[in-house]
């Protein structure tokens, strides 16, 4: 698991899953070692738990959670929040043409009011949905729809530049370590060396 600053393309730590654990472990061992205050700090569905939540809001950031199944009422509030909004607006729309291909986005946000338990996500202001296609040549892709609880009040423009920005750990910092490291080639196995 790695802590990346978007912003400055920098890697800040990075914690390995130990055997017979998962990501949500090596999170809450990361976040400790992290300066936070004032960030927001996104992190993929794996990482939605109430706990990561709670510690990120202790350190003075804010959060931004991707929610899918692992979470299904959760989702499903999320999901019935942004209907109301999507009837209510035309959200932000962003394209990006860029590499062969063109990458269309809508998003839209709403107050998680009540809907959303302050006491199991502390601090959860917004609730919010990015839906995005993307076109290769001729060929289109599915629709996909990716739900997200945030403690900090968003617009939807905010909200789509912010998961743009989550992004730039698989385009910047894992495909470095993938292509030009070699990482998901090494063959070093044994006892610490990978590390």
């Amino acid at each position: 698991v790695s802590a990346y600053a978007a912003d400055y393309g920098l890697s800040l730590g990075q914690r390995t899953c130990e055997e017979k654990s998962n990501e949500i472990t090596a999170i809450a061992e990361l976040l400790p070692a992290l300066a936070l205050e004032g960030a927001v700090v996104t992190i993929d569905a794996m990482g939605c738990q109430r706990e990561i939540a709670a510690k990120i809001v202790e350190k003075g950031a804010d959060y931004l959670l991707a929610v899918k199944g692992n979470q299904p009422t959760l989702h499903q509030r999320v999901r019935d929040l942004i209907s109301d909004a999507q009837l209510a607006n035309d959200g932000f729309k962003h394209v990006d043409k860029s590499h062969g291909r063109t990458v269309m986005q809508l998003s839209w946000v709403a107050a998680s009011g009540k809907e959303i338990d302050p006491e199991l996500w502390p601090g959860c202001k917004t609730v919010g949905c990015v839906v995005s296609q993307r076109v290769v040549g001729d060929k289109v892709a599915e629709l996909e729809e990716r739900y997200y609880i945030s403690s900090r009040k968003l617009t939807a423009e905010e909200l789509a530049k912010t998961v743009r920005a989550h992004w730039a750990i698989e385009n910047r910092l894992h495909w470095m370590l993938d292509v030009c490291f070699g990482e998901d080639d090494c063959m070093i196995r044994k006892d610490n060396a990978p590390q």
